[in-house]
């Protein structure tokens, strides 16, 4: 794992929150090396949540191989585009959403996901953010929304529906 893939304690972290919650539509934004999706996805797996996990990204990393490796290609759909492309794919309302996408042309891309997946939810569904420790622009915007707002390390800002 990379600095630029989520940390292992996120992933942990996100783990818990899909069993707890049960979501059918599971979304990731950014899904970069595909360690997000593939912990999402075996979350769903191993605790037999009929839920699937839809994951965008707008560069393709391979990803589909892992997937296909590790067992998950029938609780994963891989969208190559951005997040207004996966939207336009998914069957209902999000239940669960993890947004770790960056854009050095956006600086405020990670408020402006989070704004574009409250619209999208179900009620009580969940936004997590991550990297919101950063003082890019529109950060402490999504601070002050979060109903819980974790500081340590890059940062997670999770977002009630």
């Amino acid at each position: 794992i990379d600095e630029m893939s989520s940390d292992p304690r996120t992933l942990d972290i996100l783990s818990h929150l899909v069993c707890f919650t049960e979501p059918r539509v599971v979304v990731e934004v950014g899904t970069y090396r595909g360690w997000g999706t593939a912990c999402l996805a075996e979350t769903l797996r191993f605790y037999d949540i009929p839920g699937h996990v839809w994951s965008c990204d707008p560069v393709d990393y391979g990803v589909s191989e892992m997937i296909d490796q590790a067992g998950l290609s029938d609780r994963v759909t891989l969208v190559q585009g951005t997040f207004e492309h996966l939207l336009t794919q998914l069957p209902e309302p999000i239940g669960f959403c993890y947004i770790d996408a960056s854009d050095l042309r956006e600086a405020g891309l990670r408020l402006r996901y989070a704004k574009l997946a409250l619209a999208r939810m179900q009620p009580g569904g969940l936004v997590v953010v991550d990297d919101a420790a950063g003082d890019w622009r529109g950060a402490k915007t999504l601070r002050r929304m979060a109903n819980l707002y974790l500081p340590h390390r890059r940062g997670l800002a999770v977002l009630v529906a």
